[in-house]
């Protein structure tokens, strides 16, 4: 079976301050909306902030929940990288004292 993986970076954008889950939620769906992708996401990929949360509520409030995968079950995915670096940033801090540092 041949697995086909595509990525792409639909656009920069500048969210002023504060960043709200509302303004990044609001930046976001004008994007969808202009590659006209409401109706062909399948799911998120987001790191561990908490305030991806937040965005991701309004998002799926938003979206037609119906045109997701599963009624937006498993919208929301965490980027094991990141989650994966907190876990090995943790241990480090908890050894910090028995490693020597080199100068």
């Amino acid at each position: 079976m041949k697995i086909i993986s595509f990525s792409y970076v639909f656009r920069f954008a500048y969210v002023p301050c504060p960043h709200t889950a509302e303004a990044i939620s609001e930046e976001l769906m004008e994007c969808f909306s202009d590659w006209n992708l409401g109706r062909k996401l399948s799911s998120l990929t987001v790191d561990n902030c908490s305030s991806n949360d937040a965005i991701i509520a309004i998002l799926k409030d938003r979206l037609d929940i119906r045109a997701l995968p599963l009624q937006g079950k498993f919208f929301h995915m965490r980027c094991c990288a990141h989650i994966l670096n907190l876990i090995v940033k943790d241990g480090l801090e908890i050894i910090d004292g028995t490693i020597e540092k080199g100068s």
